[in-house]
């Protein structure tokens, strides 16, 4: 079925029925359509021919269908892979089962912008020969774990699709439990990632991975200054500047020189070969000086969506049920729910 060409390139889609937000759907299904858009402009001169996939399950199906919109998706990617196994946080790890039809794969993230021409081929590249069962770049904000927003995996040593499942039972069990093991990871695919690859992930350069975030997060500290700066200095060779209080505890990164930020982050940017905006195009603040083609296709295509005709399709697929949310049990007083208090001393002293 997948024979004919060894390599893959494959993003996830998913509808959450616990939020039945149909307005944050449409938003990640335009920025699915707009990656796959760059995707196939990309296959007519890339040197490395690839399948493009897209992961979804079977609530994000339905409601495709609900809303008359499947075809944009068939349309856009060679193979719409529904997977019915997992929650829908947990879609990535369904790539572990398609691995066994490809030489390799690259995920991308649907926020993700392809900034270089030679981006895929440098990262099948990344991925070739590894002896590590995955291929990333480091979280920005945590250096000692990867980020999962773009990842590589090879066929020869990628893990067992059954092990993987193990390990993600045994981790949402230790999740449930707040177990001080995952008490670092969050409870999504990239705590799971993380903690099943935490001694086996190979790290690629940061460009291959730029998290752009705003000017700066809740707590005001601009992550981005300190690995603009870091990469700057390891690639032009520069002596180390005196350290200065950074927002990161950890010497992975150089201090970040504030007056230089202009031109410091334009440098840095020019180098990236793919941008993940942490911040959605919907999301404040607008950042089109990082990739002014992204924000105009996706209002462009946003438009594009809202305009699809919508036909309810009820006989066609049933809207699954919400999952019921179970209540947390814990501990109580034996008087709490006592009421009728004396509202004088009765007691008798002898």
């Amino acid at each position: 079925m997948f024979r004919s060409i060894s390599h893959a390139v494959a993003t996830i889609l998913f509808f959450d029925i616990t939020k039945d937000d149909e307005k944050l759907f449409n938003n990640y299904l335009v920025l699915s359509l707009l990656l796959a858009n760059k995707l196939k402009q990309l296959k007519a001169i890339t040197e490395t021919k690839y399948d493009t996939l897209v992961l979804i399950d079977k609530p994000t199906a339905c409601q495709l269908k609900k809303t008359n919109k499947l075809h944009l998706l068939t349309n856009a990617f060679d193979k719409v892979i529904v997977s019915d196994n997992h929650e829908a946080f947990f879609l990535k790890i369904e790539l572990w089962n398609i691995i066994t039809n490809y030489s390799s794969i690259v995920y991308l993230d649907s926020d993700c912008f392809i900034k270089t021409e030679k981006a895929l081929d440098l990262l099948f590249e990344e991925s070739a020969g590894i002896a590590e069962n995955i291929v990333a770049c480091n979280e920005t904000t945590w250096p000692d774990m990867f980020n999962t927003g773009v990842f590589a995996i090879n066929n020869k040593t990628a893990l067992s699709y059954k092990k993987l499942v193990e390990h993600s039972k045994i981790f949402n069990e230790l999740c449930k439990s707040n177990n001080e093991e995952v008490e670092l990871y969050d409870n999504l695919d990239q705590g799971l990632l993380n903690y099943v690859f935490s001694n086996s992930w190979k790290n690629m350069s940061y460009v291959y991975n730029v998290q752009v975030r705003g000017e700066c997060d809740k707590s005001a500290n601009n992550y981005s200054d300190p690995s603009e700066t870091y990469f700057l200095l390891k690639e032009n060779n520069e002596s180390k500047p005196p350290e200065k209080n950074t927002p990161l505890d950890t010497g992975y990164f150089a201090y970040a020189n504030k007056t230089l930020k202009n031109s410091k982050q334009k440098k840095f940017l020019n180098k990236a070969v793919i941008v993940q905006f942490m911040e959605k195009p919907w999301e404040g603040p607008i950042m089109d000086y990082v990739a002014p083609e992204y924000y105009l296709s996706f209002n462009k295509m946003k438009q594009e969506v809202c305009e699809q005709e919508e036909v309810k399709d009820t006989k066609t697929c049933k809207t699954p049920e919400k999952p019921k949310i179970e209540k947390e049990t814990t501990f109580k007083f034996p008087w709490i729910e006592y009421e009728n208090f004396p509202t004088t001393n009765t007691r008798e002293w002898r």
